[in-house]
């Protein structure tokens, strides 16, 4: 990918088309740094950067504990990256997003954005589920990270979607009820990850894939 491209702050822009995983509903450096690891050993991602200009560089070191020491807020770690899609032949810039919840859960969450999106697809903003034919090439790899990030560090609910981090979260399905938070947020076309034992707890009857790592996941269109 040519540099001045990756480095133009115009691209990126929009909104994040993202695998949105809540990681822990307590706050656990060391959880973190192995389920980051996890997600940047995909094959086919290059980086990762706490600057974008950084790009090209060797991966940036650096400790989540040392970025959040002393935050009282909501705070985030950006990594930013390059994801290469051999079905077009293209890289385009990505980035991972650590969101830490000053009184709720970790998030970890891989994205592109979708001015980055526009230089391999067709997009128009805002998304619209049944328009971007080309989510089915890229949630064959969020499906992938998905996995390889459970298989280290399970977690119990993530999301495939369009904006999707933070919006539901395990409390609020424990207390309002599933159904109730994806009608609440729109959710009905988005690919919605629950671990075998979240599925038992909030007794799911639905029809669901398995990945690899036992990982369940379902929509609800």
């Amino acid at each position: 990918m040519n540099r001045d491209f990756f480095t133009q702050k115009e691209n990126w822009y929009g909104s994040f088309y993202e695998l949105a995983i809540e990681l822990q509903t307590s706050h656990d450096n060391v959880r973190l740094e192995k389920a980051l690891e996890a997600l940047w050993n995909h094959p086919n991602l290059s980086g990762h950067w706490l600057s974008k200009e950084n790009y090209g560089q060797g991966p940036d070191k650096f400790s989540i504990a040392d970025k959040f020491h002393g935050m009282n807020q909501n705070s985030l770690i950006h990594l930013y990256g390059v994801f290469f899609i051999p079905e077009i032949d293209k890289q385009i810039g990505c980035l991972s997003i650590i969101v830490r919840e000053t009184d709720g859960s970790d998030w970890l969450d891989f994205c592109f954005p979708t001015g980055m999106l526009e230089s391999a697809f067709s997009v128009k903003y805002p998304l619209e589920t049944d328009e971007y034919p080309w989510s089915t090439v890229l949630d064959k790899y969020l499906l992938q990270m998905a996995d390889m990030i459970y298989q280290q560090i399970p977690y119990d609910l993530a999301f495939i979607g369009d904006e999707v981090s933070g919006l539901a979260n395990k409390a609020s399905i424990i207390s309002e009820g599933i159904e109730r938070q994806i009608k609440s947020y729109g959710l009905n076309n988005n690919k919605i990850f629950l671990s075998p034992a979240f599925w038992g707890e909030i007794s799911l009857d639905k029809t669901y894939e398995v990945l690899p790592s036992g990982l369940r996941w379902a929509t609800f269109a």
